[in-house]
């Protein structure tokens, strides 16, 4: 593969530095190439009142994003045609994109709108983008990275695409081709953050080598091929709609079979696509007219078929996936010599087993009655668009939702055979249509608030599961898949069905009574049919790994366990730097016995947080007011389907909110001896007395304290009441920080001028009249971080850039400040 791309865009990177202080000029450049019809990205800002402005600044990632949000090869070079003659650059215009994620076309900004974005969002993404161009990912910031991720409209894929783009060499992108390309291969990525990136490329380079542009066009090929029979989707290089399945040729791709099993015999029983293909171009008769042509999408079409030709001889049991970007023959692979008839028997016959496979029932049947009790809630399967391509956008926006946008409102019509009629009148030249009208009858009135939905690709991938919160609504304000529902997403991952046990190729199904597919799929995501929650990713979590790292001694811990599980609610509180939300979720996990991040929500109290975050009350949505419920309210729920098991809900700065306004009626439900359903009462924004809320016994309050923030008002006394206090010290005079310490390469010489120093520091602020004990620095601003090295020039990077401006905060004479940080720095 020659990726013509790489040097426009290595040049291009590199000539985009130059414009960070010159924005204009590349916004300038964007709206004179719109106005000759080509396709960049959305040029219109909206302010804090939501009226629309013209963009104002850019970053380099979102000007790469212009020209890669459409497919079409044409419109690609077109731009960059443009882009080379403005800025006269030396590289050619490219012949292929292969290899290249494609950003949203409905969300390719790497910022948000400026009613919500961060003052300084656009200035990180130009830093990140300095630190990658010309540099790989070994030698990049790691810490750049997680603030990146912090960005409102960024996230992991999109930021490892857009690095990608910009140094293809250095960089492999997270996307969701790549991610589950390399996790068949044993290589998986186990967290979206920098540390968790930078160890799968590690794993990656390791393992396969370091051709990331080649891992990144053999992954998309791999998941398109497989996706296929999915259909519906121009993008997708690959289709069955070359020619009809039911004549007599069968569809044009048939006839590479066995071109395809020659070019890999003659290549010593494997080879590479690129080479497959090469070789059948050179020995086919094909015109050059054949050899240049493309399909929409403008990938080449010979490539196109050889790729469907290799899926199903795969699915025949003649190739084999060997490794990556490798087909290879198997033995009844070597033996078979296809005549065309012999071809399309290949093709019938697995066309006939995929039928079986993805189909629980005809086109215009019914789901059948198993037997038994009804469930109380019903379970649906869901496509997320031809190859899952929405999920993510879905999931980060916690709706499901389906096509069919020109339909209109789906409750405008009058039962499921007025749908298939206006269905039919629409899109006559497509199939009957029942389907179709079946998931949109069933997604507007049959599916209800409650039940699980699981997330779909194909027939044979599961994305994650939710519940569904809210009805059905036609959402005008959305560019497409306007028919929405809220669902509270509850897990997200990639499982494979097995082989034995496939899902509906249509959009929505209800499956509800095939028990032993529910149960099935159930297992595979982690989700307990019984008690409604996800049993699966909890890993235990022993009294022993919670006192890791804790600096507390085991005695000490269990009386604090004893106090939560009696109070119900605890406090922690206790100066800067003293680990405090580290101890809460480490006691969250000790009492429950595991480690299961679900069942720990965080939140951060500040001073325009109110009860209709937290609880309830009345949002604006596209289409007037909308009650929705707060984040206490959700969990409160999900930790009542879950009765067996303790759940955890964490306050950080718990007394930087105004409380009462905060919790309203719910400071009483708090105390220990209110919960339950006996205890229930109307909220603030109940329709009517009847409808009321409880806090489950099983749920527990941790909040955090910050006691040296003198802006904070007193803490409300109702709430003294309700929560038991526990006070953090700094640790670091017990023996348990130094030995953490000395694990990490700390000298015994560094610990003890720590403890001397600070401890100096700790008593003289301790003494001070305006601060006191509640203002000392805590032991955490000394722990050092994942690949810190707790040495010399760390110490006093730390005193420079942590200590010093918190002092800077305590003492108005900066005389003052200056001695104590000399004596902080003393040996």
């Amino acid at each position: 593969m020659s990726f013509t791309w790489i040097p426009i865009y290595s040049e291009i990177a590199r000539k985009v530095l130059a414009f960070e202080s010159r924005q204009d000029e590349l916004l300038d450049l964007l709206r004179e190439m719109r106005s000759e019809g080509m396709k960049v990205i959305l040029l219109n800002d909206r302010d804090a009142e939501g009226a629309r402005i013209s963009l104002e600044e850019i970053d380099p990632f979102t000007f790469f994003a212009s020209f890669n949000r459409t497919s079409s090869v044409s419109g690609r070079q077109a731009m960059l045609a443009k882009i080379k003659g403005a800025w006269d650059l030396s590289s050619a215009v490219p012949d292929d994109f292969d290899g290249i994620p494609l950003a949203n076309a409905q969300n390719s900004w790497s910022f948000g709108y400026r009613e919500g974005r961060g003052e300084g969002d656009v200035g990180l993404l130009w830093r990140v983008a300095k630190a990658a161009i010309g540099a790989s990912w070994r030698s990049f910031d790691w810490g750049l990275f997680d603030q990146a991720l912090g960005i409102r409209q960024m996230g992991f894929a999109k930021l490892t695409t857009s690095l990608f783009w910009v140094e293809p060499m250095g960089f492999l992108p997270g996307d969701k081709h790549t991610e589950a390309y390399f996790r068949q291969r044993g290589i998986v990525l186990s967290s979206r953050t920098g540390a968790g990136y930078a160890a799968w490329l590690d794993a990656v380079e390791s393992k396969a080598g370091s051709d990331f542009p080649q891992f990144s066009w053999d992954a998309y090929l791999e998941s398109v091929v497989e996706e296929g029979l999915e259909g519906g989707d121009e993008g997708v290089p690959m289709g069955l709609n070359e020619g009809d399945p039911g004549d007599p040729g069968g569809p044009r791709f048939v006839r590479f079979f066995g071109p395809v099993l020659d070019a890999l015999r003659d290549l010593g029983g494997e080879g590479t696509p690129k080479a497959v293909t090469e070789w059948i171009g050179e020995r086919m008769n094909l015109t050059e007219e054949e050899k240049g042509e493309t399909i929409s999408s403008g990938v080449p079409r010979l490539k196109n078929r050889v790729e469907w030709a290799r899926f199903y001889l795969s699915k025949a049991g003649l190739i084999e996936l060997a490794k990556r970007g490798v087909w290879r023959l198997t033995p009844d692979g070597e033996q078979a010599r296809p005549t065309i008839a012999e071809s399309l028997e290949i093709f019938r016959r697995v066309r006939e087993v995929m039928k079986d496979e993805a189909s629980e029932q005809d086109e215009d049947g019914e789901a059948g009655q198993a037997g038994g009790e009804a469930e109380p809630r019903r379970y649906w399967t869901w496509s997320a668009g031809a190859g899952g391509e929405h999920w993510e956008a879905l999931y980060r926006d916690e709706i499901a939702a389906i096509g069919w946008d020109e339909m209109g409102d789906l409750r405008g019509y009058s039962d499921k055979g007025a749908i298939h009629e206006r269905l039919k009148e629409l899109w006559p030249a497509d199939s009957s249509k029942k389907n179709d009208a079946n998931a949109c009858w069933q997604f507007a009135h049959e599916m209800g608030i409650g039940d699980v939905v699981f997330a779909k690709q194909g027939f044979s991938r599961l994305l994650g599961y939710g519940v569904v919160e809210g009805e059905y609504e036609f959402d005008v304000e959305r560019a497409q898949f306007k028919h929405v529902r809220r669902v509270k997403w509850l897990r997200k991952g990639q499982w494979e069905m097995p082989a034995d046990s496939k899902m509906a190729m249509k959009t929505l199904t209800d499956i509800t009574q095939y028990r032993d597919l529910v149960q099935s799929i159930a297992a595979m995501v982690g989700y307990d049919i019984g008690s409604g929650v996800m049993a699966a990713g909890a890993v235990p979590f022993t009294r022993a790994e919670a006192l890791l790292d804790l600096f507390m001694s085991a005695e000490a811990l269990d009386g604090v366990l004893a106090r939560l599980r009696r109070k119900k609610a605890l406090i922690l509180q206790g100066p800067p730097g003293v680990g405090k939300t580290f101890v809460a979720r480490r006691l969250a996990f000790a009492l429950m016995g595991e480690r299961d991040e679900r069942r720990v929500a965080t939140v951060q109290f500040h001073p325009s947080y109110g009860y209709e975050d937290f609880v309830q009350g009345f949002r604006p949505s596209r289409t007037g007011l909308e009650r929705r419920d707060g984040v206490l309210h959700q969990f409160a729920r999900l930790a009542r389907n879950d009765p067996g098991r303790d759940w955890f809900f964490i306050i950080d700065e718990i007394n930087r909110g105004n409380l009462a306004k905060i919790f309203g009626e719910l400071l009483m439900l708090i105390e220990s001896d209110k919960r339950g359903p006996e205890h229930a009462i109307p909220l603030t924004y109940s329709e009517g007395p009847e409808e009321k809320f409880y806090l489950p016994k099983n749920l527990y309050f941790i909040g955090t304290m910050n006691t040296a923030d003198r802006s904070l008002a007193m803490v409300d006394y109702a709430l003294r009441r309700r929560f038991a206090f526990l006070t953090v010290e700094p640790a670091m005079d017990s023996p348990e920080f130094a030995g953490w310490m000395k694990k990490r390469g700390a000298s015994e010489a560094l610990i003890a001028r720590i403890r001397r120093n600070v401890g100096e520091l700790n008593a003289v602020i301790e003494k001070e009249r305006d601060l006191g004990p509640g203002f000392r620095v805590g032991h955490s601003f000394f722990c050092p971080q994942e690949g810190d090295r707790p040495d010399e020039l760390w110490y006093r990077e730390v005193i420079a850039g942590e200590i010093r401006p918190l002092l800077e905060e305590y003492f108005d004479s900066g005389e003052r400040v200056r001695k104590l940080v000399a004596e902080l720095l003393a040996d």
